[in-house]
C-alpha cells in the first residue's frame, strides 16, 4: 500500500504500477494502470481500457491504494467466478 508524502514529496508511482482510486469508472472498475508519468498521469482503465490524463495531485489526492505488478488481481464487479472467453477458447482448434 502507498505510504502517505510531506507535503510538496512525490509519491513513488512508477509505469506499470496499478492504482485504486476513491470514485470508481462509471464501467464499474476501480483499477488504473499508470501508463505515463510525470506532472500528469496517463491511466488505464483495467474494465474497459478507455485513457484519460490526470494532474499529478488530483491521483495522489485520491489514491486509496498503490499495487506493483505481480500483486495485481483484477476484480470487475459482478464477475465472480466468471471465465474468460479467451480461456475457454484455447482448448478448441
Amino acid at each position: 500500500m502507498a505510504e502517505l508524502c510531506e507535503r510538496g514529496e512525490k509519491m513513488d508511482i512508477r509505469v506499470g504500477d496499478v492504482v485504486r482510486l476513491k470514485k470508481p469508472h462509471p464501467c464499474g472498475a476501480s483499477q488504473w494502470e499508470v501508463l505515463r508519468i510525470g506532472q500528469d498521469f496517463r491511466l488505464k482503465c483495467l474494465g474497459c481500457g478507455h485513457q484519460l490524463m490526470v494532474k499529478r495531485s488530483l491521483v495522489e489526492k485520491n489514491l486509496r491504494e498503490l499495487m506493483r505488478p505481480g500483486e495485481v488481481e483484477v476484480q470487475l464487479p459482478g464477475t465472480e467466478g466468471a471465465v474468460c472467453a479467451s480461456s475457454r477458447l484455447k482448448g478448441r482448434s
